[in-house]
């Protein structure tokens, strides 16, 4: 037998072969897995979206979402958005979590943080601090990102700018250190950058992409004492 392989190696995505040798998923699924995470960050992901790359019909698309969900590949939960409707957050992992303790997996209906799904992953506990102060639900900090949201002048990258505005919360690298910032500081960021955008006139096109704002450059408008 002959594999030809193409040479170039542009546009390709790395994923992890255990996704290929796991016997639970039918091939379907695994079909499904490999195409959510060749998509970038900030793509609409939801099942219409997903009926325009494949040609099977919206049936089939749902029932191997359903199968990744029922293996935990991924989770889906419901918040408010920004026009009071409900939207659907979609968290994708390219490892299925690991069961909890009481050998009960994660499920649609569980509504856990992105902290408590890096504590399965790593099969590690919460710390007493975090223990004492459990880390906000998803639909909170949905909510709590929308309102920030509402003030930023271009939008354009918020699935991503959701990811980062959540990595500092639990403390981000900057600059050689972990820095972590709150809601507020970064409420009082993204106002004082959406202000310098319409007192100078700024251009869509010279505003920053959430995307980009919320990575690094959010740090050159906060303020310590916010």
């Amino acid at each position: 037998m002959a594999i030809i392989r193409n040479r170039n190696k542009e546009n390709y995505t790395v994923i992890d072969s255990a996704i290929l040798k796991n016997k639970k998923l039918s091939l379907k699924a695994r079909g499904m897995l490999l195409t959510l995470l060749s998509l970038p960050d900030d793509w609409e992901f939801s099942e219409n979206g997903l009926e325009t790359l494949f040609c099977d019909g919206l049936t089939a698309i749902k029932t191997a979402l359903k199968e990744l969900e029922n293996e935990g590949y991924l989770i889906r939960e419901k918040y408010k958005n920004e026009k009071g409707q409900f939207s659907t957050y979609w968290t994708i992992l390219e490892n299925p979590q690991q069961k909890i303790r009481d050998g009960n997996s994660a499920t649609e209906n569980d509504t856990q943080s992105n902290t408590k799904i890096k504590y399965l992953n790593n099969n590690i506990c919460p710390s007493k601090d975090e223990q004492d102060n459990p880390p906000l639900k998803e639909t909170e900090l949905a909510d709590n990102f929308d309102k920030i949201w509402k003030l930023y002048p271009r939008k354009d990258g918020k699935n991503t700018a959701y990811r980062h505005y959540k990595a500092w919360l639990e403390g981000k690298m900057y600059a050689g250190r972990k820095v972590k910032l709150d809601n507020k500081q970064m409420w009082y960021a993204t106002k004082k950058y959406a202000d310098l955008v319409a007192k100078e006139k700024i251009d869509k096109q010279y505003i920053k992409m959430g995307s980009t704002f919320f990575n690094e450059a959010i740090m050159e408008f906060v303020e310590e004492n916010a």
